[in-house]
């Protein structure tokens, strides 16, 4: 509900989008349809021949999980975080800002936001708590005001597991 020229609303060169393009959203509505099947084995034939649909490969990672094949749902994580590298403008976190904004209500963006959230809660459970609390810190920096995934109930949990002075006072 934030208008431009509201002191709280940076402006708009700060705000980033991920946008799909045509094919994309074809592959996607391909996998939507696999995915309603509850078949992982088909899901899994879909990703060998589409490696690029992230919503893809994190359904398989979660499945991957659930099954207690670790190393196999952090690869398929891995991919997806690799594929958000790519996709992602040189532009998005200059050196002198260091202000990216995204909004999550944007389809792409809610993608990114998860990827990310699956990158939090895996690595906390892998005891990874440091990386747990920088990916938080950076969550919650792409939409800091609406807080859409809640990073802020977790975030303090992590900066305690990590015991240090500098994440504790970040």
């Amino acid at each position: 509900d934030m208008k431009e020229g509201d002191p709280r609303c940076p402006p708009l060169k700060h705000w980033f989008q991920f946008i799909y393009s045509d094919s994309y959203q074809r592959d996607f509505r391909d996998m939507q349809m696999i995915q309603n099947t509850g078949d992982a084995n088909a899901m899994l034939l879909f990703i060998a021949h589409h490696p690029f649909v992230v919503e893809s490969l994190l359904q398989i990672s979660i499945v991957m999980y659930q099954m207690n094949q670790g190393r196999e749902g952090l690869s398929f994580l891995k991919r997806a975080l690799w594929i958000f590298e790519c996709a992602t403008p040189n532009t998005f976190l200059k050196a002198k800002t260091r202000c990216a904004l995204m909004d999550y209500q944007k389809d792409g963006n809610k993608t990114f936001f998860s990827t990310l959230f699956r990158l939090i809660r895996v690595s906390y459970v892998g005891g990874l708590t440091r990386n747990a609390f920088a990916v938080s810190q950076f969550l919650l920096s792409l939409d800091p005001l609406r807080d859409p995934i809640n990073v802020l109930l977790s975030i303090d949990h992590c900066a305690l597991m990590c015991n240090t002075e500098t994440a504790n006072s970040g």
